[in-house]
């Protein structure tokens, strides 16, 4: 919960942050929900993919010359295939649009699906990890065994032991939604600091929270490298 509350990107804090996706969320909602969607609506829904992509460091993401027309229906159907409420693992080989840019502009569209980029996934693996070393080290760890976006510093970005990097779309939303079911977990419980978050928020504060795990594990990697 120090995590989450020292949390601080491009500016904001995680209450800024949480704000500033409710606002996306809303923008992209009115333009999937149109049917059929007109110009302007994939005009809208391509603003604002792109403002989420540049807000998240993202500047190459080529949502408009790559899917152009097509982004809103391609990016829909994605989004229904990851929603954590209902998706099946199996089918995530037809995910077809997917990296840590595409990642955040899915967070943007469904409830309770985290951002998962080479932060988030370095904290994540990085506590799952220290739990098996702990409480249950004989134990299994196949099904928990994500795997870590490489992000843009990829030759200096912990791993912890046992997990591998992402090489494949499906890979990537496969560990996604994986995180999207554990921290989904994690916010149904109702005592301890994140109870004091707003229901509809502990998801974001969780992955906020693990953004700066990550982040300082990044900075001790540099700093040893």
């Amino acid at each position: 919960y120090e995590a989450c509350e020292s949390y601080y990107w491009n500016g904001g804090s995680f209450e800024g942050m949480a704000a500033r996706f409710d606002e996306f969320r809303r923008e992209l909602k009115e333009a999937t929900d149109a049917d059929p969607a007109t110009d302007e609506d994939r005009d809208s829904f391509l603003d604002t993919a792109e403002r989420i992509a540049k807000w998240g460091g993202i500047n190459n993401l080529k949502i408009r010359s790559g899917l152009g027309r097509y982004a809103l229906n391609d990016l829909k159907i994605c989004a229904v295939l990851l929603d954590p409420k209902n998706a099946d693992t199996d089918n995530l080989v037809f995910v077809r649009h997917m990296n840590s840019g595409y990642s955040k502009i899915y967070s943007a569209m469904i409830d309770d699906f985290p951002i998962y980029d080479s932060r988030v996934g370095c904290g994540l693996t990085s506590l799952i990890w220290r739990f098996f070393e702990d409480e249950q080290p004989d134990s299994s760890r196949e099904s928990l065994m994500l795997r870590v976006p490489k992000g843009r510093q990829e030759k200096i970005l912990r791993i912890p032991p046992g997990f591998k990097p992402v090489n494949t779309l499906k890979q990537h939303a496969d560990s996604n939604l994986k995180a999207a079911w554990i921290l989904g977990k994690l916010a149904e419980i109702e005592d301890g600091d994140f109870s004091k978050v707003p229901k509809n928020r502990r998801v974001r504060a969780l992955e906020a929270a693990l953004f700066m795990i990550g982040y300082q594990l990044w900075e001790d990697a540099v700093r040893k490298a």
